[in-house]
């Protein structure tokens, strides 16, 4: 049976007075931020796939008579861990503009943090890439505070689901926290490097006028 086609997307949500919008600044922002802040199960997981890669260079050889080599290793090694870390900002960018080809992407950035928002196949919101551009200050609460409940009183404007999702359980609690009627749906999903994924969701609030 034949799969419907996505329908159009939803309406995006508004600009946040005092809050920048995605551009190429903001972008470069966000590409630095997120490889400042590279996530420690990833970077495990690049070490390893750089040192198995070596490894394998390095003995690649033995079968055929060939003595071990040092240098080919090493050098297969830091290729592999430049590629990964250099993939990251690129990822990003390509990311947003896959995004913008599906509907739209909606930016929200200070100096204190960044925020992507932009349609699911489904006609949801998907909120990505919400980094505080310093860890461990509590600068970032007040543009989340803000920034969610102005998200969630325009996701009720326009009746839209808002999604979410997260690694870290205190984030988790914080987002649940900081916008109204964010509930939690799932615990248990790992993804492909077995990191837990917590799965956020918001319902719109029924309009008054109906």
């Amino acid at each position: 049976m034949a799969t419907a086609s996505p329908g159009p997307p939803p309406p995006r949500p508004d600009p946040l007075p005092g809050k920048m919008p995605l551009n190429p600044e903001t972008l470069r922002v966000l590409q630095w931020v997120s490889f400042r802040h590279f996530d420690i199960g990833l970077l495990v997981y690049l070490v390893a796939a750089s040192l198995l890669i070596g490894t394998t260079w390095y003995v690649a050889g033995l079968p055929y008579g060939r003595p071990l080599d040092p240098v080919a290793g090493i050098a297969a090694g830091l290729i592999m861990g430049a590629a990964g870390l250099a993939c990251l900002p690129f990822g990003i960018w390509w990311s947003i503009k896959r995004w913008q080809r599906q509907g739209w992407v909606v930016g929200y950035f200070d100096d204190t943090a960044t925020q992507l928002v932009h349609p699911t196949p489904d006609g949801a919101w998907q909120l990505s890439d919400h980094h505080a551009l310093h860890r461990g200050r509590r600068s970032a609460a007040p543009f989340r505070r803000r920034l969610f409940q102005h998200l969630a009183a325009e996701a009720d404007r326009h009746q839209v689901v808002i999604i979410t999702d997260t690694r870290v359980r205190k984030l988790a609690d914080l987002y649940l926290a900081d916008m109204p009627g964010l509930t939690l749906v799932s615990d248990t999903r790992r993804d492909h490097i077995a990191r837990r994924i917590i799965e956020l969701r918001r319902e719109p609030r029924p309009n008054q006028s109906n």
